[in-house]
């Protein structure tokens, strides 16, 4: 549950060029939920314009539900993501959606969806955070958080704060980017920010640091998974991968109870952050199951597919 946007996001080298990818941080995420074989539905306003239209098929081309999607007569919100040393610094072009158009939570029945995810700009949308807030509070099923945090789009930070950590009383798992950690907690350790959230209620916190890897954070300790190794091309998307990663994990093997399970979950999430960094185009990057299977896998996927096309 989230926003749609356009990520522009620059290519480096001698035609140096800005190219449109259909972007946004929860809509990466269930692309990326698609691809690794996980039923998802898309909950956000998309527009109506030529962009929302590319976007709209574009979702439905990679099997995402969209019954819980709005559309608006608005422009599409454009992301310009210029690259510096391969990290992407965004300018927001936005043009909000109508107030009272979204409304997700009335139409989800207790029960229907196994994890609710929310996260990034749209909780800045009145209705979608009210949405989140109501889905979260319900209390069944698995709750993902990540506030993929924009500071240059936050007008209240001392409110934002405390709509966040509300909501990450709620849920079962909250991602952070070390540059959300040093929003959220200016004056202390993303460790210690980690650990406040797991007093209020999270099960998990799981803090991604670039090329320094990723920690999960649980009550039974901590542990950090290094990152892939994979050539970087592109990061846009690359904690996308993590979410939709951990998320797939959750819904195929369950809540995991200690730090080993959380453990073997984050290898999982860095190895899909690995593949997703390696190509160009945040949503369009995304792995798919046999993108993340052993070689040996692998080849038993492709020969089998090959079949079932004869």
């Amino acid at each position: 549950m989230g926003e749609s946007l356009i990520d522009l996001t620059q290519t480096v080298g001698a035609d140096d060029h800005y190219v449109a990818h259909p972007g946004g941080s929860p809509l990466n995420v269930a692309v990326g939920l698609a691809r690794l074989g996980t039923a998802v539905c898309f909950a956000g306003t998309i527009s109506t314009d030529a962009l929302g239209m590319r976007t709209r098929r574009f979702l439905q081309d990679e099997g995402v539900d969209l019954r819980l999607s709005v559309p608006v007569p608005t422009r599409t919100t454009l992301a310009l993501a210029t690259l510096v040393e391969g990290q992407p610094h965004y300018s927001f072009y936005a043009s909000p959606a109508p107030a009272g158009v979204f409304h997700p939570a009335d139409a989800v029945a207790d029960g229907e969806f196994s994890v609710v995810h929310a996260g990034s700009i749209g909780l800045l949308d009145a209705d979608v955070y009210a949405s989140a807030v109501k889905l979260f509070s319900r209390g069944d099923g698995v709750r993902t958080l990540d506030p993929n945090v924009r500071p240059g789009l936050v007008t209240d930070p001392e409110r934002y704060r405390a709509d966040i950590a509300r909501l990450a009383a709620h849920a079962t798992v909250v991602k952070l980017s070390a540059e959300d950690a040093d929003f959220l907690a200016p004056d202390r350790p993303a460790a210690a920010l980690a650990a406040d959230y797991l007093s209020r209620g999270s099960t998990a916190v799981i803090l991604t640091a670039a090329e320094q890897g990723a920690t999960v954070h649980h009550a039974s300790g901590s542990a950090t998974v290094p990152v892939s190794g994979a050539p970087v091309v592109d990061t846009t998307g690359g904690g996308d991968a993590v979410t939709a990663a951990v998320i797939s994990r959750l819904v195929a093997e369950g809540v995991p109870d200690d730090l080993h399970g959380w453990t073997r979950v984050l290898r999982f999430a860095m190895q899909a952050a690995g593949v997703c960094c390696s190509r160009p185009g945040g949503a369009e990057a995304m792995p798919t199951a046999d993108d993340l299977a052993p070689p040996h896998q692998r080849l038993i996927v492709n020969e089998r597919t090959a079949w079932q096309r004869k």
